[in-house]
């Protein structure tokens, strides 16, 4: 098992990925969720217009906020702590 905290990571084609820059989560309320990102991560907003937001971390990477129709949320059953072994 590899440690997760190596800065490159070798995929099974040997292939390294040296980090990940962004990503995208669909949200159902925007502002909602941009206040939440911003207010209570600390996340910084770089963009926003009436169909997404870029917020941005320190560290790691940043996340583009993109309005959807679809309400739907995820639930998780038991912690994500629980179900990593190390």
């Amino acid at each position: 098992m590899q440690s997760m905290n190596n800065q490159h990571l070798q995929t099974a084609n040997n292939v390294y990925i040296e980090g990940i820059q962004y990503t995208e989560i669909p949200v159902f309320d925007l502002e909602k969720a941009v206040d939440w990102y911003c207010g209570k991560l600390g996340a910084k907003l770089g963009l926003l217009n009436d169909e997404l937001a870029f917020v941005d971390f320190s560290m790691g990477p940043s996340l583009f906020l993109v309005k959807t129709n679809d309400d739907t949320t995820a639930k998780w059953s038991r912690p994500l702590y629980n179900r990593i072994s190390c």
